[in-house]
């Protein structure tokens, strides 16, 4: 078997593993090892090609990076379980309460708030599902329009700084977690307005749907307002609670260090057969430049956020993208941020987005599963919007990021003509460390040089 074929057979093998149900950390691994052993037995291999596999497991482990996963994990859940969310909604419900959707734009603001306070969608989603739900139903709401709102605001966790899913994204492209945290800030709060838009058009369109609440219900006025606002921002701290988030958090953080894991296993079996050249190549020849490969990315990620969710988007697509985008002249930060807007549909998309399930799990019976489905379909259609936004003007990502190598500056057509027709890659290479691009210091690279060495070598 030519060594040209492993890297087709070895992602189409991930595929399958993937359509058949198998775990997805389990997978990666699996399928690494096979085709490891494989091309090993084939003699397309050297033996020596797996010995660097222990030093990237141990480099995983010392990735203080990788730390903010449990600890944001850990800070959402203490805020979703002490109550915070439960008062965040009230206090800001009474706020709104005499506007027509009020309830609506309470929940997107609490959302925009636990995104920013959390960064778990889980947490948001649910939250708000439980508190808002049942009082935007007996205030006469639309049940497509209440379960559109929560289940939306509860994803702007993974695009308001601090999201894990830039974190990850970060680790994986190489780039530098707070670039990333700048750049992603205008498009999440773009978004949230967006969202909160939506819900006055409905509100002028079909008054019925949003309705205000009644004055009966709105109990606090004045000075007792204004101190319920700032106090509802300090939750209590309960043993219990902390015992229930450090068992959730350690199941959490298990769950990414094994996919990550297993991607390395993959990635470096994949490097070993040349498959980042393979797909380097298939998405360099694609027509239309950097223009035509970050429509086909996105057309993509879009479709997979169908099957997968985003920690594994990004540990088995982002390693594989990073470096083409890199060689076609593209900024990592904007396109981290453009694939983290991407990614978020994955919580939305029916019928396998998480928010959904969320919601649903929580949800009354008088609430079909086809309301939350359609209640969702515009806040998906809001996302992709943003998604060309971010393609047509990345000025709104990189005039925000201060330290971003090889950023681009400008805004306007001007900026989008220099984003996508830059012939080369930026001779520094991105900061920070990922199997997906090159590290700072050249151990990557030297690596990724010895393994073609040996795979050369009969």
């Amino acid at each position: 078997m030519p060594l040209e074929l492993m890297a087709p057979l070895m992602f189409g093998g991930l595929v399958v593993f993937l359509l058949i149900g198998y775990p997805v950390a389990f997978s990666l691994a699996a399928n690494g090892l096979f085709f490891g052993v494989v091309g090993m037995q084939l003699g397309l291999l050297h033996p020596s090609l797996l010995q660097a596999l222990p030093e990237r497991v141990l480099g995983i482990m010392a990735n203080s990076t990788l730390l903010a996963i449990p600890f944001f994990t850990f800070m959402g859940l203490i805020l979703e379980r002490s109550g915070m969310a439960e008062d965040l909604l009230d206090t800001i419900g009474q706020l709104f309460g005499a506007i027509r959707g009020g309830i609506a734009y309470a929940v997107i603001v609490v959302g925009a708030l636990l995104a920013a306070t959390t960064g778990v969608v889980a947490a948001s989603v649910l939250a708000m599902g439980l508190i808002s739900l049942p009082v935007m139903m007996r205030y006469g709401y639309s049940k497509r329009l209440a379960s559109g709102v929560i289940a939306a605001s509860g994803t702007l966790a993974q695009i308001i700084p601090p999201s894990l899913v830039l974190i990850v994204l970060a680790d994986q492209m190489g780039a530098s977690v707070g670039d990333l945290y700048e750049g992603a800030l205008v498009p999440g709060l773009t978004l949230t307005g967006f969202y909160a838009f939506y819900v006055l058009a409905v509100s002028i369109v079909d008054p019925k749907a949003a309705p205000g609440c009644p004055p009966e219900s709105r109990t606090l006025h004045g000075g007792a307002l204004m101190i319920k606002v700032f106090t509802s921002m300090i939750p209590p701290l309960v043993l219990k609670l902390l015992t229930q988030a450090v068992e959730y958090t350690a199941n959490m953080t298990s769950f990414v260090i094994f996919i990550l894991i297993g991607s390395t296993v993959f990635s470096l079996v994949f490097r070993g057969v040349n498959g980042d050249l393979w797909v380097e190549h298939l998405l360099t020849g694609l027509p239309g430049g950097a223009l035509g490969f970050l429509i086909v990315v996105n057309m993509m990620i879009f479709f997979l956020a169908f099957f997968l969710d985003y920690f594994e988007i990004a540990f088995i697509m982002v390693p594989l993208l990073a470096p083409v985008a890199q060689k076609l002249g593209i900024d990592l930060v904007w396109f981290g941020v453009l694939l983290a807007v991407n990614m978020q549909t994955s919580f939305l998309h029916p019928p396998f987005g998480f928010a959904l399930f969320y919601l649903r799990s929580v949800a009354s019976k008088e609430i079909k599963t086809s309301d939350i489905y359609w209640g969702a379909i515009p806040f998906v259609c809001m996302q992709v919007l943003m998604v060309a936004i971010v393609i047509m003007f990345p000025g709104i990502v990189t005039s925000h990021v201060s330290k971003a190598a090889g950023a681009i500056s400008g805004t306007g057509a001007d900026e989008i003509r220099r984003q996508l027709e830059m012939p080369t890659a930026p001779e520094a290479p991105a900061s920070g460390s990922g199997d997906a691009s090159k590290s700072g210091d050249g151990k990557d690279d030297a690596r990724s040089e010895i393994e073609r060495m040996l795979n050369q070598q009969k």
